[in-house]
């Protein structure tokens, strides 16, 4: 990944060369300009230090994290999906991060394979690639063939609806790798201490942690972060760690928001999620790509607008992205 790291540096330096003077790539604040606090979500598209929505945000003072474990830049990765936190000039439109957060949605072995459309399941979740997702298996062809039943991979993208993600990487773990699936809870049995994740059965009797939960324990409907080391002989997830889900997006109200992801609960233009942030548009509302008639569940859009102090994203621009496709469709 180093050499694909310095080609995308290499392409996004030139590409602002040729469009400004050199002060358009000093990293940072410009002093001129009025920095506004902003949370923005997304694939890394490119670095220097990162690209997240063709936005250039300085890294060099951020609080970089990855699944919760303090990190370096050195972790960061094409097409890892992460949220930033921090600022961003309104006049050079650069950024300034004070942290970085990347949390896979799955590590675990790869349970079934189609190369020809693209698709493999992992720890139970179907997984979707296209033409964009970053595949890194070192030295193999960066290819979804080029993966074997069994093998360990992380997965990080968007999710769907019904639980499925949209790839926007997938790498190659090490075979001892720790197993880890973020997801929502299902066919609860608490007498068993088991629920479902998507097609995956998790085992938390013997879960030494378990945080979050309001009531101690999870329910139907959370959104939960499972990690272990095994899995059984009845192929369940034997959780060592069982966590409530925070929400990617801070609850601050007047923070300025960007999020790109799947429509994932849908009731009107006025009432509906993406990634499983509670999103409302009005008649304000500027549409690029397609209308409000465009949004349904699955369908790729970003999101650009203010936080309120309910959390919710008050939409000022929706972009329609790939025609209003629903992603996972045909």
């Amino acid at each position: 990944m180093n050499s694909a790291r310095a080609l995308f540096a290499l392409v996004a330096a030139a590409a602002l060369g040729a469009c400004g003077t050199s002060d358009t790539l000093t990293a940072g604040i410009d002093a001129g300009g009025a920095p506004v606090a902003i949370v923005v979500q997304g694939p890394i598209t490119g670095f220097g230090s990162i690209i997240i929505n063709g936005v250039h945000y300085d890294i060099d003072r951020a609080q970089i994290s990855v699944n919760g474990v303090s990190a370096s830049a050195a972790d960061l990765a094409l097409g890892q999906l992460v949220t930033v936190s921090g600022t961003r000039d309104t006049s050079t439109q650069r950024g300034q991060a004070d942290s970085v957060r990347f949390n896979a949605n799955l590590e675990g072995p790869v349970g079934a394979i189609d190369a020809a459309a693209g698709r493999l399941v992992v720890l139970g979740t179907p997984v979707t690639t296209n033409a964009t997702t970053v595949i890194d298996l070192g030295s193999r062809p960066p290819t979804v063939a080029s993966l074997a039943v069994g093998e360990r991979v992380q997965v990080s993208g968007f999710v769907g609806a019904d639980g499925a993600i949209a790839a926007t990487r997938i790498a190659a773990r090490p075979a001892a790798s720790r197993l880890r699936v973020r997801g929502t809870v299902a066919n609860l049995n608490r007498a068993g201490a088991l629920f479902t994740i998507n097609e995956l059965t998790v085992d938390y009797r013997s879960a030494a942690v378990i945080e979050g939960f309001p009531t101690g324990a999870p329910s139907d409907g959370d959104e939960v972060v499972v990690e272990g080391t095994r899995l059984n002989g009845g192929n369940m997830l034997v959780a060592e760690v069982l966590s409530l889900a925070e929400s990617e997006i801070e609850d601050d109200d007047g923070t300025e928001a960007e999020i790109e992801g799947l429509i994932t609960r849908f009731v009107s233009p006025a009432d509906f999620d993406v990634s499983g942030s509670a999103v409302t548009a009005s008649s304000a509302t500027v549409y690029e790509g397609g209308s409000a008639a465009s949004l349904k569940l699955n369908v790729k859009i970003k999101v650009e607008g203010t936080v309120n102090g309910a959390g919710v994203i008050q939409a000022s621009k929706i972009e329609v992205k790939d025609g209003g496709r629903v992603v996972g469709s045909p």
